[in-house]
């Protein structure tokens, strides 16, 4: 009988011929930290692939399964859901970030399709010269949340009192099932089919959204456009109690005046003016990327490994939104640390 180790390391080898060595996670903090979402930490995955090409993923889940590992999708790993935390270590985390083109953009249908590891962010910037958006249009996280992981984890915020969650402009998707088989749903799931309407039933589109990834790995996201506003304004106001305030939300949201409408709770509010003082911010920043847990003790530079590592960048911002250099926030890390 084979040990768990000896698994571990017959899988990786095939991983490793089929995809590459600097494709396939085997550094244990690099796999503690994609086994963590923001709030959420459990048992870290024996290994974690990260694909180039989505023609891969089919062959990558197929031999996860075979020998016996459970197959846990990943986007951005800016979600606190917990859809992403393994529930045991004899789990592969599939990292889709590097699936990151936009393959189609027509504006004459105005549909968009992207794979999974594109970000909200990046759509945005490839939209906006055109003059158009999509109706939904990202996170607070935007910048580095994906669009795969938006789909599977109910992503809310940018338009969402409008045009509701991520998942409610999904025209069709591309799924990779456990087996390996590849789904396609919506209309281009027709031969020589093409994303438009979800007019063809029975619509299995929304059997794999808000998933977590549980059904099947996304690997394509097609959905629809809107022509972008010309004009954008915004206005706050202050509430005596959150009854009031979640009255207001509600009348605003049926009115659909608004694209976005939500209320911050004091305590939340206080703790975000907290986190304008640079020390304070770089230490919670630093424990929330290594650990997800503010009472965990922060290692900047492993921090900075895990970056370096998935190639991404860690921004701070100072309390007016101004980046702060890497420079001044790792000497105020260093300061926080021989504190503790």
């Amino acid at each position: 009988m084979t040990t768990f180790n000896q698994q571990k390391e017959t899988l990786k080898s095939r991983l490793v011929d089929l995809l590459g060595a600097d494709a396939v996670i085997v550094d244990s903090e690099v796999l503690h930290l994609l086994s963590t979402d923001v709030y959420a930490s459990g048992p870290i995955a024996a290994l974690a692939v990260c694909p180039r090409d989505r023609q891969d993923v089919p062959r990558v889940v197929q031999l996860i399964g075979e020998h016996g590992f459970s197959v846990i999708p990943r986007g951005g790993g800016l979600s606190y859901t917990g859809g992403y935390t393994p529930d045991h270590m004899k789990s592969v985390i599939v990292d889709l970030r590097r699936l990151d083109k936009i393959i189609e953009l027509s504006e004459s249908d105005m549909i968009i399709t992207v794979e999974a590891g594109v970000t909200w962010k990046q759509i945005y910037v490839a939209l906006a010269p055109l003059g158009l958006r999509l109706p939904f249009f990202g996170t607070f996280s935007g910048a580095l949340a994906t669009v795969g992981g938006g789909m599977s984890n109910g992503a809310l915020f940018l338009g969402s009192a409008r045009y509701g969650s991520a998942a409610d402009m999904a025209l069709g998707l591309e799924v990779v099932l456990a087996s390996g088989e590849v789904v396609k749903t919506g209309q281009a799931a027709f031969a020589n089919g093409v994303s438009f309407y979800r007019t063809y039933g029975p619509d299995l589109t929304g059997l794999f959204l808000h998933d977590a990834g549980a059904l099947g790995v996304k690997t394509l996201i097609t959905m629809r456009l809107i022509r972008a506003p010309t004009v954008t304004d915004a206005a706050s106001f202050v509430f005596a109690d959150m009854a009031c305030a979640a009255h207001a939300l509600s009348v605003v949201g049926r009115s659909g005046l608004c694209e976005d409408a939500y209320v911050f709770d004091p305590e939340t509010t206080r703790n975000n003016l907290q986190g304008s003082d640079l020390q304070k911010s770089a230490g919670r920043l630093a424990k929330v990327i290594v650990t997800g847990k503010d009472d965990e003790v922060c290692d900047w530079q492993l921090a900075q490994k895990f970056s370096t590592a998935l190639n991404i960048s860690i921004v701070v911002l100072d309390g007016e939104g101004h980046m702060i250099s890497p420079e001044k926030v790792s000497q105020a890390v260093d300061s926080f640390l021989l504190r503790q």
